[in-house]
This record gives C-alpha cells, structure tokens and sequence, in this order.
C-alpha cells in the first residue's frame, strides 16, 4: 500500500513542473518573436495580456531575457527589482520603486564595462514596462512622493514611467506625475534622471533658479545655495529660470543644452554652455572622488560627505592648492595617506576630528613647505 505522500506527491509535483517549463517555453517563444520579427500592435497587445495574465508569466520573461544577456549585469546584485512588473501583473503598479540600497557602491571593485551593462538593465526593463503600460490611459495620479538621501549615502529609484532617478548623499526630491507632465522637485542636493523614451509627457527638474525640461535623455543637476548646474551626458535638454526668477529680458530664454555640456543659472540667468569632462563629474554616481587641479578644500569637502568625524583645513592658503587624483569616496585613509605623502602638509587624526595644516620646513635635507 503506497504512502498518503507517495505516488500523488509525484503526480502533484511533476504536474507542476510541466506547467512552469510550458510558461517557460512561451516565455521564450515571445521573446524570439519580440526580438526576430518587426513589432506590430497586435502582438504587443497578446503580450501584454499573457505577461498581465500571471506574475509567474513576467518572472518566466524576465529569465529568458537575463539568458539572453539583454538584461544580465555583473553587478551582485543587479541594479534593477522586478517589483515592480510583479505590481503591474497584479494591476498594482507603484509610483516609485526602489533600487537596491548604493550605501557600499564605491568600497566594492567594479569590472570594465559595468556602468554600461547596469545602464542597459535599467533601460531593458523600462522597455518591458512600456510594453505592460503602454495600453493603459495616461491620467493623473495625485500621488507624490519624497525620495531623500543622508549622509553618505547614494540611492537609486525607478520612477513609474520606466525612468531611473539617482540622488547624491545628502539630497531630496519631490515626484509629481500628473496629466500633462512629470515633475521631479529638487528640493535639496543633486540628482542624476534618466529619461524614459515613449512618454509623451515633458519630464521636467524643478529646482531652486531653474527648470530643465527634457525627454528621453540623461542628464545631472546640482542644487547649492547661490546656483543651479546642469550637466547633460546624453541627449537635449532646455533649461531655463524658475517662473519665480525676476525679468530680466532676455535671461528668462531657455538654452538648449547638447551632450557634454554644462550650463549653471543664477539670479534667473542661465550661462552660456561650456564643454566638460562628464566622466569626471559624474564620478560621484559611483562613489568616486576624480579631481583634477582641484583645490585641496573642495577635495576635503567631497570626503567630508561620507566621513564620520570633521575634517579641516585650517591654513586658507593651504585649501586654494590644487591636486589632482581619483579617489574611492569611502577610502579616506588613502586619500589622507595621500596628503601626507605630499610636501608640506601635516594631517592630525583623531577619533574626534582630522585637521589638515602646513608642515614646517626643514633647515637642511629635509621636507620643504608647499607655496
């Protein structure tokens, strides 16, 4: 006499492996047609109904892509949550997700070619998510959320239009999605967007000055007490003063922004656009410090986003050197190890504080003080 648990389980649990491996074998027949064929409305629309149909479905997609190497990263783990195609298969998708916590990004080496591959992932899984969205009305949601940033700590959300939101340490950012367009408020800090193509809707970066309108496009925006500045990486934007901002004739006319450019507005004026190395200020996405002739304080100050204890440069002369450098954010060690192997400074550390000052002069053979 067989088992309660014998021959039934068997039959139990092989039927639910057929029943996964034939979600499995659709799930790679439509990639193959979504990757091998022209797009037309009808299939989209079949796929957005079998992918609706089942979380189980967005899951099994999902796989085959990752074993397609369209969204496969070498990061552990990936930059991107199925969170949300999980919500949308349940027809509860969020305003905002969130991407894992970036907190130890910068201590962790990154093979070649990372950036590119994670940057790939993102888009790859907002193209799925327009496919399951791209059906729906586009109405208003109300809803608003704040995203915030403390010390030393860099975070990254998916927005629920498919775009990717990055905030530097310290910072905070008000999400409006409404009819007409999407809203990011830069209240505090600096934020990196990464717009999703396929919405009609403007994207816009209200902040302090300024506003910076695009779509489709990758671009930066820092907020400090007297300016705005807007580094483009890819794509166009235009930016131009707050509707707060005074008259000032023709300084309210929006500037177009082209890739590898920089703009910075200030008392409702935006300035003529300048050619930057954008790999260098963007540096900060991945936790990293590359100055180049910086002066030794603003070095000190991008340390001082992630260190625990003051650090201080108590010689003003001694802050307007220039260095020059790439720095692991969170390494403060080698970046003080660097100081003190450079002619002139003195670093004292304690548990309290780090000051930074000029070391004398040797009368002969000795170091020599830095002019």
């Amino acid at each position: 006499m067989s088992s309660p648990h014998g021959e039934s389980g068997v039959i139990m649990e092989r039927s639910s492996e057929a029943a996964q491996r034939a979600i499995e074998e659709q799930a790679a027949e439509w990639h193959a047609q979504q990757h091998t064929s022209e797009a037309s409305s009808d299939r989209n629309a079949a796929l957005t109904a079998w992918l609706r149909a089942s979380p189980a479905h967005v899951e099994a997609y999902l796989r085959v892509a990752v074993v397609a190497r369209e969204l496969s990263v070498t990061a552990t783990p990936p930059l991107y949550t199925v969170e949300a195609l999980l919500a949308d298969a349940r027809d509860a998708p969020p305003v905002v997700t969130a991407l894992p916590e970036r907190a130890g990004v910068a201590a962790r080496r990154r093979p070649p070619g990372y950036r590119r591959a994670a940057m790939a992932a993102v888009v790859a899984v907002a193209g799925l998510l327009a496919v399951l969205w791209g059906s729906r009305p586009t109405a208003p949601t109300n809803d608003a959320q704040v995203l915030t940033t403390g010390h030393g700590e860099l975070r990254s959300w998916m927005l629920a239009d498919g775009s990717t939101l990055e905030l530097d340490v310290e910072s905070s950012a008000r999400i409006e999605f409404g009819a007409s367009e999407r809203r990011v408020r830069l209240m505090q800090g600096r934020v990196f967007v990464h717009v999703a193509k396929g919405d009609p809707r403007p994207l816009r970066v209200v902040t302090g000055d300024a506003v910076v309108e695009a779509t489709g496009t990758q671009f930066d925006v820092r907020r400090q007490p007297d300016r705005v500045t807007v580094t483009l990486t890819e794509g166009h934007v235009n930016v131009s003063p707050a509707s707060e901002a005074p008259e000032s004739g023709s300084a309210r006319a929006a500037v177009a922004l082209h890739a590898g450019e920089q703009v910075v507005v200030m008392r409702g004026t935006v300035s003529v656009p300048r050619r930057v190395d954008v790999d260098r200020l963007e540096a900060w996405r991945s936790g990293r410090v590359v100055v180049d002739r910086l002066s030794l304080g603003e070095a000190v100050s991008e340390f001082q986003r992630f260190s625990t204890v003051p650090i201080t440069v108590q010689d003003r002369s001694l802050a307007a050197v220039p260095i020059s450098g790439a720095f692991d954010a969170r390494d403060l060690d080698t970046f003080l190890g660097f100081l003190e192997a450079t002619e002139g400074v003195r670093v004292d550390r304690s548990a309290q504080a780090i000051v930074i000052t000029r070391r004398l002069a040797t009368r002969a053979g000795g170091t020599s003080s830095i002019r």
